[in-house]
């Protein structure tokens, strides 16, 4: 059976398909940037609520942070464990700004643990681990097509 050619000018167009397109599965490396970002947000959140009790007794003396610097932190934690959250929870149907979203956090996150480290607290090794999951995750190629894929 002789069929034309796809591209010559004897060959039928493209038609479109009637149905949705099937959906995708999420990625494993988006599944475990997700993951990472709901550890984030937890210990985020944590840690604002703990530095706003520390800020409470603050005010007697005991700290060597003054009480705005506590509040502060506190404060910045509370927003950054927020966002981790949301970010989190939008992973299955945002889009590339969603992606976007979780990159500034985990580049913040990063950027804070490293500082961190650099001035001595041992604490900044989760947040180098998490954050950069996240980032590396999120930059991948099936990272990006999952997140600019065609939704329904």
């Amino acid at each position: 059976m002789n069929t034309p050619a796809p591209g010559s000018p004897y060959a039928h167009p493209p038609m479109p398909s009637p149905y949705p397109p099937a959906p995708m599965e999420m990625p494993g490396g988006v599944r475990t940037a997700r993951v990472c970002l709901w550890v984030l947000g937890g210990l985020s959140t944590l840690g604002g609520l703990i530095f706003s009790a520390v800020a409470a007794f603050a005010e007697r003396g005991d700290s060597e942070f003054s009480v705005a610097e506590l509040g502060g932190i506190a404060v910045l934690s509370l927003i950054l464990g927020v966002v981790s959250l949301v970010l989190a929870a939008k992973f299955r149907t945002g889009g590339n700004g969603v992606r976007v979203g979780a990159l500034v956090v985990s580049g913040v996150v990063l950027l804070n643990a490293l500082i961190s480290l650099a001035s001595g607290a041992v604490a900044g090794g989760p947040g180098i681990a998490l954050g950069a999951l996240v980032l590396v995750n999120c930059l991948k190629r099936d990272g990006v097509s999952w997140f600019k894929r065609m939704r329904v």
